[in-house]
């Protein structure tokens, strides 16, 4: 054998032994270590190697069998009819060569779409009528028998009064759990300091096999029938099995919940068009389950007998699947970024990784808490995850993938911009350069924030344009920019007359913001708009409010101990303090009115994408006397969620609060009318 054939069968032979480990950590123990993108592309790779060398390929290679084992926990189960897996298609260019595959130059089938459920398999046996046995893929051949649990199943019929005079009824679907079942335990072990469940399949998967079945039935799992496997000959029911799309109306008329999702569909545009429109309803969170594709399949039960298998997988049938929303990459770096309050944020450079449909390259690790919570080197494995609205971040590290050569990060004793001292108070997560404006980085943050939408609202002030004034205008701090004129910009390079006019003009226009707003502009730490709304409604002018003790904030709602202090010693700084009081005589805050309307007393959280900026509801919102917070708490009345919305959505279902759309808003803010659900 030539050293480049003995290098081919070495590597085809690590990718079978890699795949079953992985199969045995997936099937067995419900705790992989690999995402499923991952998997999938090992698979991929040795299947392609076989195809180029099959000399080298193993007679009990995964790619010729179902992943899965059987538990030795669970009696064995013999499936009269194997549960055996479809081939993927990853684009729509694959998804393309399976249709053209089936359809041969004649006219298009006529398919049937459903949504490729993302739990754990399992066999429904019926004999007259009643359920006899519940078994798991396992693999393929062989299941275990988890009767006992899927008892415990609400949604599983255990008598199907239609069928009585029929011996023998198999379904086949999915043990899923649902979003919001998912969201619920999670909260209840967190409360009680339980290690969290990783994810709705897994715990599908672990919920099922468990060998006390009450445990099963507290998981309040869901089986979502997609088929019939076999049935003994009745004349009720043999008119009603010629189709797919007839199988799936007849196991909903028995009782078994099925997707309301799946459709009968013609040509190739149509395919498209369905998975488009289900991917979009998973990115909005509005299927309440996970599903990891669309399996696209003919829909004539006879063209299906017709065109037969391939090894282990139909012809008749393809998985047509999402990318990925998690993935597995490498920690390169740790870089430090300096915020507006001198705050270092660690951000993970990563090895580029496709998920969720973006390529991503870095992602924040929020303070130097996090990398210790994650027990995160440089150098180590991670799964990086994104879905709905959720900036890509990473979940958890592969130790089981480390080499020795990771190594710790060390915490930063200075600012990466300035060099000036950095420190972390023993109570806080953050460590603080300590420069204050005189450091550049803070500086150019700080004057961000002012110009901000929700602060002085300066159109044309964006950070590209700062930091031009930064080098060529003297900018320094925020009350520079009341002293520019337009003679003095409109010779930077990039800038012009016209530039420097409508910059001078938008300057000019900020003049006589509402205390709110100008409260916010100042980039007080822990002080957002609607703490600052709070302190303007409180105080009503700048000097009351510097002059206002620990004391005093903390008599005011949702002002604590950390938040007081924050404000006590923002204005107990002299820089701070003249700074301020330089603005207060540049500009005219407006006395702050409180609002009263509709919402008093009403806390509202807004998320996902929305037809109107959510600067604008928000103001709205506050004109009716509603607050609107960042976060979901058991404070919070109402959540207004448009699509796209993440876990926002899910920690609101989990606590019960009311979820509105943008119409419920528009229905709601009705002088005539009363908050309803």
């Amino acid at each position: 054998m030539s050293i480049f054939n003995f290098s081919i069968k070495v590597q085809m032979d690590a990718l079978v032994d890699k795949i079953r480990e992985h199969d045995v950590l997936y099937y067995d123990k419900s705790a992989p270590i690999v995402s499923d993108a991952e998997y999938d592309d090992m698979m991929r790779k040795l299947r392609d190697l076989e195809q180029q060398y099959p000399k080298f390929a193993q007679k009990n290679s995964p790619t010729q069998r179902v992943s899965g084992v059987v538990n030795a926990a669970f009696s064995p189960v013999t499936h009269q009819v194997p549960m055996l897996s479809i081939d993927n298609a990853m684009n729509q260019d694959e998804a393309g060569k399976w249709l053209d595959s089936i359809n041969n130059g004649s006219s298009p089938e006529v398919l049937f779409g459903e949504p490729k459920f993302d739990g754990l398999s399992c066999s429904l046996l019926y004999r007259f009528g009643r359920l006899a046995v519940a078994a798991t893929r396992g693999d393929g051949e062989t299941g275990e028998d988890v009767t006992a649990n899927v008892m415990m199943i609400e949604s599983v019929p255990k008598l199907i009064n239609a069928l009585v005079q029929v011996s023998e009824f198999e379904v086949r679907g999915e043990v899923i759990m649902t979003h919001e079942v998912f969201a619920a335990i999670n909260e209840t072990r967190k409360r009680n300091g339980e290690k969290l469940m990783a994810n709705p399949r897994n715990a599908a998967s672990g919920s099922l096999r468990q060998l006390d079945p009450s445990i099963t039935r507290d998981r309040r799992l869901s089986f979502m029938a997609y088929g019939i496997a076999g049935f003994t000959e009745n004349s009720l029911i043999n008119t009603e099995m010629d189709t797919q799309s007839s199988r799936l109306a007849l196991l909903s008329q028995l009782g078994f919940q099925t997707s309301s999702l799946s459709t009968t569909l013609l040509a190739d545009e149509e395919v498209q068009a369905h998975f488009d429109m289900i991917a979009a309803l998973r990115k909005d969170n509005k299927i309440g389950y996970d599903i990891d594709g669309v399996v696209y399949k003919i829909d004539s039960i006879s063209k299906q007998n017709e065109l037969g298998w391939v090894s282990k997988t139909p012809r008749w049938a393809i998985a047509y699947k999402f990318p990925a929303e998690e993935a597995v990459t490498r920690v390169l770096g740790i870089d430090i970024q300096v915020g507006r309050t001198g705050a270092l944020t660690p951000v993970a450079r990563l090895e580029p990784v496709y998920v969720g449909g973006v390529t991503v390259s870095n992602s924040t690790l929020h303070n130097m808490n996090e990398i210790d919570r994650l027990g995160l080197c440089i150098g180590d494995h991670v799964v990086v995850s994104r879905g709905g609205d959720v900036i890509p971040g990473i979940d958890r590290v592969l130790t089981e993938r480390r080499t020795g050569d990771e190594f710790k990060f060390n915490t930063p004793s200075h600012c990466p911009v300035c060099g000036s001292p950095a420190v972390k108070l023993p109570s806080a997560a953050i460590v603080r350069c300590t420069a204050g404006l005189s450091c550049k980085a803070q500086r150019l943050q700080a004057i961000a924030h002012f110009a901000h939408r929700g602060a002085m609202n300066i159109d044309g002030l964006a950070e590209s344009r700062i930091e031009l004034l930064m080098q060529h205008a003297a900018l320094r701090k925020p009350s520079d920019l009341y002293r520019l004129e337009q003679q003095d910009i409109s010779t930077i390079e990039g800038m012009g007359e016209r530039s420097a006019s409508n910059l001078i003009s938008a300057i000019r226009n900020s003049v006589k913001p509402e205390f709110r707003r100008f409260v916010f502009s100042l980039g007080i730490p822990q002080v957002g708009e609607s703490t600052a709304k709070t302190l303007a409604e409180a105080f009503g002018d700048i000097d009351h409010l510097a002059k206002a003790t620990e004391a005093d904030l903390l008599t005011l709602k949702d002002i604590g101990p950390e938040t007081a202090s924050s404000i006590r010693t923002f204005f107990d700084n002299d820089d701070n303090y003249i700074e301020v009081m330089t603005l207060n005589q540049l500009i005219e805050p407006q006395a702050q009115i409180k609002q009263e309307g509709i919402f008093s007393g009403k806390t509202f959280v807004i998320t996902g994408t929305l037809s109107r900026d959510r600067g604008d509801i928000k103001a709205e919102i506050e004109s009716l006397g509603g607050k609107v917070s960042d976060s979901v708490s058991k404070n919070t009345h109402v959540l207004i969620a448009g699509p796209g919305a993440g876990s926002k959505l899910t920690k609101a279902l989990s606590l019960g609060v009311t979820i509105w759309s943008e119409e419920d808003l528009n229905a709601n803010k009705q002088p005539q009318r009363s908050m309803h659900p």
